[in-house]
């Protein structure tokens, strides 16, 4: 049997931009007044992530042989709070129209993650 406790710390970072020309045309704007972009960021963080580790292991070896063979099922139950920060910016013509929230569009500020992260292996070995 295996028995443990998994604790992860992480961050994730994403960011996105889109520009076009309110002409319509396809080649880059000739004045900074017609640029129209979309831009925002997300930050994600766990606050904290930990969880119980369980499994069993059973292993085959011949009395008087030099390998062994195991077979290992085990599962992590992840109990995980993310905290949620970002924004989006319309932007016309260099200047900030109009810009809101990642909780505004709906992003909770702070989320609970609960995850079962089964597992299944195989080991095999020759003893030194």
């Amino acid at each position: 049997a295996e028995l443990g406790l998994n604790v992860q710390s992480f961050t994730a970072y994403s960011q996105f931009a889109a520009v076009r020309c309110s002409n319509g045309g396809s080649t880059p704007c000739a004045q900074v007044a017609q640029v129209r972009s979309v831009q925002g960021e997300l930050n994600v963080q766990a606050l904290f992530a930990v969880g119980p580790y369980l499994g069993a292991v059973l292993r085959y070896e011949r009395p008087q042989n030099q390998w062994f063979a195991e077979l290992g099922v085990s599962a992590i139950f992840q109990f995980t709070r993310l905290a949620n920060s970002g924004y989006t910016n319309f932007v016309a013509g260099g200047t900030v129209a109009f810009s809101q929230t990642s909780q505004a569009l709906g992003v909770n500020a702070v989320q609970d993650i609960f995850a079962v992260l089964p597992a299944l292996s195989v080991r095999a070995g020759i003893r030194l």
